[in-house]
C-alpha cells in the first residue's frame, strides 16, 4: 500500500459525525500590503517563491478541502488580501463551498465585495483602520456601505 493509500484507508469516514464549520482555518493568502504603516511587522514582498495560482486553481485546492471535510470556517488574512491578483473573484469561489470571514485594510472600493461576494457566505468583514492611510470618514462610509449590502462588519484598530 502506498503513503496515499494509506491515508485515504486512515481517514475513510473521518468527515462523518462532524457537524459543518468544525474544521476552521486561518488562510495568510499572501504577505503583500499596499499599506507601509510604521507599526507593522509584516513582510511587504512575497518570499522566493511565492508563486500566484488563478482562480481556478485556488477554487481546485478549496473543492479537494471540501471534499475531505465539508464546508469550513475560512479566515482569509494577509498582508492585504485584497492586492492578491483576481482577489475577489478567488474569495467569491470560495465562498460558494465554505464560509469565509475577511481580515482587510478596506483600501478597496466596497463595490468590489458586495459585486462578487455572497453575503451568505461571509460571516464578517473585518475592516482594520489604519491612520497613516486612511481617513477615517471615507473608511466609515466603505464598512456602512457593506453592512447596507447585507455584510456583517466589525472594526479593527
Amino acid at each position: 500500500m502506498n503513503k496515499t493509500e494509506t491515508f485515504e484507508k486512515a481517514t475513510k469516514g473521518f468527515r462523518a459525525g462532524i457537524p459543518p464549520h468544525r474544521v476552521c482555518i486561518t488562510w495568510l493568502i499572501n504577505n503583500k500590503c499596499n499599506y507601509r504603516c510604521s507599526y507593522c511587522l509584516n513582510g511587504f514582498e512575497e518570499p522566493p517563491g511565492f508563486r500566484i495560482l488563478t482562480p481556478d486553481e485556488w477554487l481546485s485546492v478549496w473543492q479537494e478541502i471540501y471534499n475531505k471535510y465539508g464546508t469550513t470556517s475560512i479566515q482569509i488574512t494577509g498582508g492585504e488580501p485584497s492586492v492578491y491578483p483576481r482577489f475577489f473573484e478567488v474569495m467569491g469561489n470560495v465562498g460558494k463551498m465554505h464560509n469565509v470571514e475577511l481580515q482587510t485594510n478596506l483600501s478597496f472600493d466596497p463595490r468590489e465585495l458586495i459585486d462578487n461576494v455572497s453575503t451568505e457566505c461571509v460571516s464578517r468583514v473585518g475592516g482594520s483602520f489604519h491612520p497613516q492611510y486612511a481617513e477615517f470618514g471615507e473608511f466609515l462610509d466603505k464598512m456602512a456601505k457593506l453592512q447596507e449590502a447585507g455584510f456583517k462588519v466589525e472594526i479593527n484598530y
